[in-house]
């Protein structure tokens, strides 16, 4: 599985996927009222896209993705 995405690392984040992301975000953020006291685990998490915006406002966060090159 890892081989199946480590092909697609180099153009993951493009402007649609970055735009794509910034909408998740922006309804992640609006379901959960405070972020400051939470530890995000980020299975999967590919280039960070989604995970590393929550990084500004959680305790902590913690990225895991099998594919190296993501």
């Amino acid at each position: 599985m890892k081989h199946d995405f480590n092909h697609k690392a180099e153009t993951f984040d493009s402007p649609k996927n970055i735009f794509l992301a910034n909408l998740v975000y922006q309804a992640v953020e609006k379901q959960i009222a405070l972020l400051s006291d939470k530890e995000i685990l980020d299975f999967g998490g590919g280039t960070g896209l989604l995970s590393l915006p929550l990084t500004k406002q959680a305790k902590f966060v913690t990225l895991v993705d099998i594919s190296e090159k993501m």
